[in-house]
């Protein structure tokens, strides 16, 4: 008998209680749902697996950022907000 290890989520009721929090946080515009969004498709395409590593250039190109500055900012926010938890952000030299 194979093990199901794939993690349980529920689509729509992590979708439903996220626009809950937009509607009641007045520091949530768009952007931050964009890039949210964003977030989310590539975790799902990932099969909801954690940790996930997402690109910034397929996050922006999802989200329909051109900063990168505005995607750094908004990804504190986002953390801020304790919408999202970054482990660790890996840097190019």
């Amino acid at each position: 008998m194979k093990l199901n290890t794939q993690p349980s989520v529920n689509y729509i009721k992590h979708i439903d209680v996220f626009f809950e929090i937009v509607h009641t946080v007045d520091a949530i515009n768009y952007t931050h749902i964009a890039l949210y969004l964003s977030l989310f498709r590539v975790w799902n395409i990932s099969f909801f697996h954690n940790p996930f590593e997402p690109t910034r250039d397929e996050l922006m190109k999802y989200a329909g950022l051109k900063s990168k500055e505005s995607y750094y900012r908004i990804i504190r926010e986002l953390e801020n907000l304790d919408l999202l938890r970054i482990l660790s952000i890996k840097v190019k030299i």
